[in-house]
């Protein structure tokens, strides 16, 4: 049987709670759901934690947590989920890209801290795309706000400090693909007092329809009660992947047992050798890959740039303005591990055979 790139991590005793919220006829929004923000608040010593039923919908609240006024610039890595950009036109906000550390997928912070000095930044926007959280102490210490998204780095730590711990606000993904799943949606955390006044004013005028179910919350809540019995899981599979990666001459594992900072969500592997030859060279073996860059912004833009160059349209804008103009050139790490770089499947219920398995096609890629 194949081995997909994702099966949630829920077990049997997972859903005794959702049935119980089921004949219980609590499904929407209701207590559970506030036990939930409260427990995801604790995890990151936050002040008020909401989860809702849409990823940019606690991308939106996360700058609203932050009373983020039209016109503002956020400097963001070309390689954070697309929906950000979608957020940022919506409201009005100016997007400054910024390239990567080749060796993470994570905003450059030497290069970051350089166009902070260059131009006025009002929020910096902090992915870990590839489960590797990055060092944001310099960008803390010239006072400027992030918004830190722990989606593919929950459980990860930097020394002494632990993702999430950084941003003012904290945002995270619970989509079935994620490190822990409510079935759907994300959740949105502030960590001080004025965030914490600016999420409740933003939620309190919201539509209930907008927040997350109990139904789904229950979940949520049986899910962090595993969460650290999951991270050891995955690390333990990353640690098994990174020693036949290594058999490879060929390609790099990103993620190895001395990679500081990092969390198992999928296993990146940067190739020396065609994507499409990799993966399809995967699926013989009935492991699914996938390229790790998909749904990024540089992905969206160059989408749109083809769709674009179809219709006949031109654009003169600057690539601060428009993602369809990232480029190479000014965002040479970005498109390097956009072009190159693909995602093993990486979960807690991956079978010690299964693992085996994916081991070997890992250390016989083409």
């Amino acid at each position: 049987m194949p081995i997909s790139i994702i099966r949630p991590s829920i077990r049997r005793k997972d859903m005794d709670s959702v049935l119980t919220c089921m004949v219980s006829d609590r499904l929407g929004p209701g207590e559970l759901l506030q036990d939930f923000g409260k427990n995801l608040s604790s995890l990151f010593s936050g002040t008020l934690g909401i989860a809702v039923r849409e990823y940019a919908r606690a991308i939106d609240l996360a700058f609203q947590a932050l009373s983020c006024e039209e016109g503002i610039s956020v400097l963001i890595s070309p390689l954070a989920p697309d929906s950000y950009r979608e957020v940022l036109e919506a409201s009005g906000f100016t997007a400054v890209y910024g390239d990567v550390d080749p060796a993470d997928g994570t905003l450059d912070i030497a290069a970051a801290l350089e166009r902070i000095q260059e131009q006025s930044i009002d929020v910096l926007v902090s992915t870990a795309p590839l489960g590797i959280m990055p060092d944001l102490t310099p960008v803390l210490e010239l006072g400027v706000p992030v918004i830190e998204d722990v989606s593919h780095c929950l459980g990860a730590k930097r020394g002494e400090v632990s993702a999430g711990s950084s941003g003012r606000v904290v945002v995270m993904s619970l989509e079935p693909d994620d490190i822990i799943t409510t079935g759907g949606g994300a959740a949105v955390i502030a960590r001080g007092p004025k965030e914490r006044a600016a999420l409740k004013r933003a939620i309190d005028g919201a539509s209930s329809f907008s927040l997350l179910p109990d139904m789904n919350a229950a979940l949520g809540i049986a899910q962090l009660k595993e969460l650290p019995r999951y991270l050891a899981r995955r690390s333990e599979i990353a640690e098994r992947f990174a020693a036949q990666v290594l058999r490879s001459s060929r390609h790099r594992g990103l993620v190895t047992p001395a990679t500081e900072g990092a969390a198992g969500h999928l296993y990146p592997v940067l190739l020396n050798s065609s994507v499409k030859d990799v993966i399809a060279y995967a699926k013989k073996n009935d492991v699914e890959v996938i390229p790790a860059f998909d749904d990024s912004i540089i992905a969206a833009g160059e989408r749109r740039s083809a769709e674009a160059s179809e219709d006949g349209t031109v654009t003169d804008q600057s690539s601060d303005g428009d993602s369809r103009l990232l480029s190479a050139e000014q965002f040479p790490s970005a498109y390097s591990l956009f072009l190159r770089c693909v995602l093993f499947p990486l979960y807690p219920s991956l079978t010690n055979r299964e693992v085996e398995h994916v081991g070997k096609v890992l250390s016989t890629l083409p």
